[in-house]
């Protein structure tokens, strides 16, 4: 219909927002933009700080001058395949909207089920005695914080709609620390969890720089050993030849290094089995990863082959499906552990 995203500033028509979005959408398609509709939903959406149910209420308004550069600059950003959380740096997870920038992982609807396994696991834990309870979650390369600013913002309604009769809510306490091997992403999930959480949760959370976990500080060590109850991860693990085959937008906007785990896939979960056993509660420990089709199957002999050589007792292994009915994440509980 047009020659390009010049003409929306360019032409003296007057765009009203179902025009614009008709516009935006045939462009885009001609782009080979996946979802050229949504796209220009989302987009418009924000420049005029409206739901996008709220652009359909409002298909004659005419945006000004100002909003209308505002998505002409968005619309060339999105031509050129950057993802729209870069664009607005923006991204929805769950119940939170967390700022995202490319030294970031995007979260997906998909590492929602991980935050969904690790809540079903506090409530297996509370369900397992009378006592009180300390939940201590590690999270291992936070990224964005998406997964640790979840848990800390639903896990004190979780906690009180699944507690055990006769445990008082006052002695089930959390706490989670979060590590991250790249200081811009540790810089993102920290301002994310300021602006998010209020200053109880806050102080729930530490955000920790460290490849993997921090096993070579004697302090860490010390006070962290046979502690955590929770071991959780969305780690890299796209193969070397997956990663060619993925869509341009991933591969020329996202971190490499949150992606790529070397020829199999498998590289980074080994690091990370390979590390975390002298800090598995000795009680009550699970381990839960984000995988997806390709890695499952040997990730589950990984953790088979590190539980076995930590002389820790498997009590299930399991995989769980996501929307798509794809193998997407792996828990471990386990039992027996030595000290």
């Amino acid at each position: 219909m047009f020659r390009s995203s010049d003409y929306l500033q360019g032409n003296r028509r007057i765009w009203t927002v179902k025009q614009l979005l008709d516009w935006s959408e045939n462009y885009f398609f001609k782009k080979n933009i996946p979802q050229p509709r949504i796209s220009a939903e989302i987009l418009l959406s924000h420049v005029l700080n409206f739901s996008r149910m709220q652009l359909y209420l409002n298909y004659s308004m005419v945006p000004n001058p100002g909003q209308l550069l505002t998505f002409k600059e968005h619309i060339q950003k999105r031509a050129d395949n950057r993802p729209v959380q870069y664009i607005l740096n923006e991204a929805h997870f769950r119940n939170i909207r967390l700022y995202v920038d490319n030294n970031v992982l995007i979260p997906r609807p998909e590492t929602e089920l991980l935050v969904d396994s690790v809540l079903l696991t506090v409530k297996d834990m509370l369900a397992e005695t009378s006592r009180g309870k300390n939940i201590d979650i590690l999270e291992i390369g936070t990224g964005s914080g998406a997964i640790a600013i979840s848990l800390a913002q639903e896990l004190d309604d979780y906690i009180c709609k699944n507690i055990t009769a006769g445990i008082p809510v006052q002695k089930v306490s959390w706490h989670i620390i979060a590590t991250e091997c790249s200081n811009a992403a540790l810089n993102i999930a920290r301002r994310n969890a300021e602006k998010i959480l209020d200053s109880s949760k806050h102080g729930k959370i530490d955000f920790i720089e460290a490849d993997i976990i921090c096993d070579n500080d004697p302090v860490f060590t010390q006070k962290h050993k046979s502690s955590f109850n929770i071991v959780v991860s969305n780690p890299p693990y796209i193969s070397t030849r997956d990663y060619d085959n993925l869509p341009e937008e991933i591969r020329l906007y996202e971190p490499k290094e949150a992606l790529l785990a070397g020829a199999d896939g498998l590289e980074v979960y080994e690091k990370i089995l390979q590390k975390i056993f002298p800090f598995l509660n000795t009680g009550f420990a699970a381990i839960l990863f984000e995988t997806d089709q390709a890695t499952a199957p040997g990730l589950k002999k990984l953790v088979e082959k590190y539980a076995l050589k930590n002389s820790a007792g498997l009590q299930s292994l399991e995989t769980e499906n996501d929307y798509n009915q794809r193998q997407r994440i792996l828990s471990a509980r386990l039992t027996n552990k030595k000290g």
